[in-house]
């Protein structure tokens, strides 16, 4: 493994202390789990067999069921080029969503 694995070490040892199973693996000992995954650009990864896995369709549609209950909106084709904040009762909030199509206040 190269010298960046050594991050994920330090990874895995946090998480020893925080008593969650982890492995570092070598982009062989990956592919071997995920066959689908491109290891061609990577050192190693943090394996941990006790996270779950997700859907990336399914959640998206759920947090997107859950905004517009919530009164969201969803803009579809619309790329973010900012977004600004705000310090507000000590908590740092959202205040607008900058876009390639115009600015989002709540």
């Amino acid at each position: 493994m190269g010298a960046k694995a050594v991050l994920l070490e330090k990874d895995q040892l946090t998480a020893g202390f925080l008593n969650v199973e982890t492995q570092v693996l070598t982009p062989s000992e990956t592919k071997e789990l995920y066959p689908l995954m491109n290891v061609d650009d990577i050192y190693a990864t943090l394996y941990s067999p006790a996270d779950g896995c997700l859907d990336p369709s399914s959640y998206v549609a759920a947090l997107s069921r859950a905004a517009t209950m919530l009164g969201g909106k969803i803009f579809c084709n619309t790329g973010v080029t900012g977004i600004d904040t705000e310090v507000i009762n000590g908590r740092k909030r959202v205040t607008a969503v900058r876009t390639e199509k115009g600015t989002i206040k709540n």
